[in-house]
């Protein structure tokens, strides 16, 4: 039976919870820096809304990192991992569960099942990795 895992960033705040916070912070930054440039310090409102800026574009940033996420399906013959980006396949690796030992053969699998599987498997390609950088030259030809 396939099993499918999504990864994605973690977020604490949806969209609109984002553009509220910006326009809140918008708001006090300009209302601060009218503030001081009846005072005489009119520097000050333009590093924040600079400060405001470097914000946005940091939120547009975020906005794009967390449409990118990892997909990884397992099946009784292969693994596949995709990597995502909002809903295309930017990615996709597969590779064969025949030559190890670990089988999917239950058909209610949790998901903890399946990272453990996972962990096991990559470990298993880590060590043999590993093996084949320590052999002699001569034996590698």
């Amino acid at each position: 039976m396939k099993k499918q895992l999504d990864i994605k960033p973690n977020k604490s705040l949806n969209h609109k919870q984002i553009i509220l916070f910006l326009i809140i912070t918008g708001g006090l930054i300009f209302f601060m820096g009218v503030r001081f440039v009846i005072v005489g310090a009119w520097p000050i409102l333009i590093f924040g809304i600079v400060e405001f800026f470097i914000l946005v574009l940091c939120t547009y940033l975020y906005f794009n990192f967390t449409k990118k996420k990892e997909r990884i399906i397992l099946n009784q013959e292969e693994l596949k991992i995709q990597k995502l980006n909002d809903q295309e396949i930017e990615d996709d690796q597969s590779y064969n569960l025949h030559w190890s030992n670990l089988k999917n053969n239950k058909d209610d699998l949790t998901v903890r099942e399946i990272i453990i599987t996972l962990k096991i498997q990559f470990c298993c390609i880590l060590i043999w990795m590993l093996d084949m950088e320590e052999l002699p030259e001569d034996s590698k030809s």
